[in-house]
């Protein structure tokens, strides 16, 4: 299944008629042709990129004084790591540009802390990303005189921009057998920093101020719960597991009318897994499993692509729907 939203330049729904489900299936396997203009020559670039990367971590164990019968053991530790990411180029209508390089210096504090002889454990971090040049994908519309404009994507840099957030993660075993675990994290992302181009009529190029969008692909909130629980009977072990996430807003956009859109947003979902294993003791090293992902048959879009003002949709892509099945391991 999937999702299209058409719309015209000005951002207005286009009258035209919709996408049938037929239409969609046929161009299933469709490669459109790629034709070269002979007139138009090409083009090549080169570039060399130079980058000294420093990366140092400090750790520090729990003092001797913090250990007992609930506390058994820990660590803390802070760090602070340079990124990079090499540059290259990207074909926007006739012209081949580069991007720079992409770098980023990452801040992190945290810490492992281990009670009641290993049965609780609880993670947690803090960091703090701040990256220059960060290059991220757009869509350019090529105005032209004849009324048949060229959409062109690729890669840019966006300038500065920063990311913040924590993880928190808590594993218990409150008896033998039963595993509990839960995990969330919250990342604040923003640009600092962020001019597009518009290519204009006249060959000139309009910047444009997107240091108010929000970043693509990045939700602010996510969480795991875990439980799991492992029967030890007279024929093997057998495990039932439930795992469920969940996955905040995203926006999907690629220019900048794309954020002027509510359906450039992709709604937060929640998806339940169940899975029960099963380990004979006959027969060493072999596990047979029987899943159903989705259980609850959550009807949720896991990602898309939005570009507005150049292509004219909106194209959600369909999470992976009520799903069942049975799987058979062997370990050697």
């Amino acid at each position: 299944k999937a999702a299209q939203v058409n719309y015209s330049s000005d951002s207005d729904l286009a009258s035209g008629p919709p996408l049938t489900r037929a239409d969609f299936d046929a161009l299933q396997n469709y490669l459109h042709p790629i034709i070269i203009d002979p007139e138009i020559p090409g083009d090549e670039g080169k570039e060399d990129w130079t980058e000294f990367n420093p990366a140092a971590t400090l750790t520090m164990f729990a003092p001797d004084a913090w250990y007992g019968e609930t506390f058994n053991g820990g660590i803390f530790y802070a760090s602070a790591k340079n990124g990079f990411k090499a540059g290259g180029f990207s074909p926007f209508g006739d012209q081949f540009l580069p991007f720079d390089p992409e770098e980023v210096w990452t801040y992190e504090l945290g810490y492992k802390l281990d009670f009641l002889s290993s049965k609780l454990r609880l993670n947690g971090a803090l960091y703090y990303s701040d990256y220059d040049d960060i290059q991220i994908n757009v869509t350019r519309n090529f105005p032209d005189p004849n009324g048949i404009d060229r959409t062109e994507n690729g890669i840019a840099n966006a300038g500065k921009a920063t990311l913040k957030g924590g993880e928190l993660e808590i594993s218990a075993m409150p008896v033998e057998g039963l595993l509990l675990n839960a995990s969330a994290s919250y990342t604040d992302a923003e640009y600092d920093e962020f001019k597009d181009l518009a290519p204009q009529l006249d060959g000139s190029q309009l910047v444009i101020d997107r240091s108010d969008e929000d970043f693509a692909y990045i939700p602010k909130w996510t969480w795991s719960l875990i439980a799991q629980y492992e029967w030890q009977t007279e024929f093997g072990a057998i495990t039932p597991r439930v795992h469920g996430y969940y996955m905040g807003s995203v926006f999907i956009g690629l220019d900048p009318a794309s954020a002027q859109t509510p359906e450039a947003y992709v709604d937060s979902y929640k998806v339940w897994n169940f899975r029960l294993a099963f380990q004979p003791l006959a027969l060493e090293n072999v596990e047979l499993a029987a899943y159903v992902n989705n259980f609850t048959d959550e009807n949720y879009f896991g990602s898309g692509v939005a570009s507005i003002e150049g292509v004219g949709s909106v194209t959600l892509r369909p999470g992976q729907q009520r799903s069942y099945g049975v799987e058979l391991y062997y370990t050697w």
